[in-house]
């Protein structure tokens, strides 16, 4: 058996390996800058948290696969609750692989709540 041959045995052998949904090839940067920006979605002042996530699954990851993954705001919307002003930040963030087909799709909303000078 050639090497070329070998080679594409192995390629074929790993390739059934999947990785799970929840895999995150980001937890482990190779070098250089986090990937996430600190300030996305982030509005000064106030206190916020996180007021949940939707996440919706494509092609799972594979040995090999080369993911890219573009982070953006995606809406910014405000109410008014019993406590005042609430400010709602959702962050869609999209994995692709290197056929550009759909890894991973989140959406995660943080709700802002601006300090009382801010409120009116």
């Amino acid at each position: 058996m050639s090497r070329s041959d070998t080679a594409t045995l192995n390629y074929i052998a790993h390739r059934s390996i999947v990785a799970p949904h929840e895999f995150n090839p980001f937890a482990w940067p190779i070098s250089g800058p986090s990937f996430f920006p600190a300030n996305i979605g982030k509005i000064p002042g106030g206190r916020r948290f996180y007021a949940g996530w939707e996440v919706e699954y494509g092609e799972r990851m594979r040995p090999g696969d080369v993911i890219t993954a573009f982070e953006h705001v995606a809406d910014v919307s405000e109410r008014r609750g019993r406590s005042g002003r609430l400010i709602f930040v959702v962050n869609e963030i999209i994995w692709r692989n290197q056929v550009d087909a759909l890894v991973k799709r989140m959406l995660g909303t943080l709700a802002h709540i601006p300090t009382t000078h801010e409120s009116s």
